[in-house]
């Protein structure tokens, strides 16, 4: 999951991909899921290129010297990446809305969570 997010983040990887996202095309059936976060996190950057395109201003950081868990700031949007097994606390002073991909089309939430799951990430938005 994290590696197709990273991919949407950081577009110019796309392309060393691309033979794996053409199997994944073939296989969306069984992966609905994955697919529709991919296509998500696509759309959430189409409408967004000053944040997700070519952003030389991106940061990334671990989040609380947390090994695993890593925070990426690019325009008004804050991303965090769990990469461990266990629920992480995070901080959304700043932000006021969660952005949603898993649909497939990114909604906005003003309900923001608190925590990331374990394998899992949090889209903010200000």
């Amino acid at each position: 999951m994290i590696f197709y997010i990273i991919l949407s983040v950081f577009p110019r990887l796309f392309y060393s991909f691309r033979p794996f996202f053409q199997v994944l095309l073939h296989t969306r059936g069984k992966l609905s899921d994955v697919y529709n976060v991919y296509k998500g996190l696509i759309a959430l950057r189409k409408a967004n290129p000053e944040a997700f395109g070519a952003n030389e201003a991106a940061k990334t950081e671990t989040y609380n010297k947390v090994s695993g868990v890593t925070k990426y700031t690019t325009g008004d949007f804050l991303v965090y990446f769990n990469a461990t097994e266990e629920t992480v606390n995070i901080d959304t002073a700043g932000y006021s809305k969660v952005v949603d991909v898993t649909s497939g089309t990114p909604t906005e939430s003003a309900t923001l969570p608190t925590t990331v799951p374990a394998s899992g990430f949090v889209i903010l938005k200000k």
